[in-house]
C-alpha cells in the first residue's frame, strides 16, 4: 500500500481504499459535499476522489500524516528485525 505522501506526490485520483482507516473519518468529513466518482472496473464498486481535493486535505493534516508515516516506518523496521 502506498503512503499518503506517495499518493500526494502522484498525479492520479485517489481510491477510497488507499486512505488508511486512521484518517478515513477525517478525510470523509473534509470531502462531505465534494464531488467524487464511482469506479467499478475492478469488479467492486469503489469511490474515487479527485487528487486536487486530496491534496487540500493532505496539506491541512500534514503534521498528523508525517507523524503517522514515521510510526509506520518504525513499526515496519521493528517487524523486519523480529522476523
Amino acid at each position: 500500500m502506498r503512503t499518503l505522501t506517495e499518493i500526494y506526490n502522484n498525479k492520479y485520483d485517489v481510491r477510497e481504499s488507499e486512505i488508511p482507516r486512521e484518517f478515513y473519518k477525517s478525510f470523509q468529513e473534509f470531502m462531505f459535499g465534494s464531488t467524487c466518482y464511482k469506479d467499478d472496473s475492478s469488479g467492486e464498486d469503489e469511490f474515487v476522489y479527485y487528487i486536487s481535493d486530496f491534496k487540500m486535505w493532505y496539506r491541512l493534516n500534514i503534521k498528523e500524516i508525517e507523524l503517522y508515516e514515521k510510526r509506520q516506518e518504525r513499526d515496519d523496521k521493528i517487524n523486519k528485525l523480529l522476523d
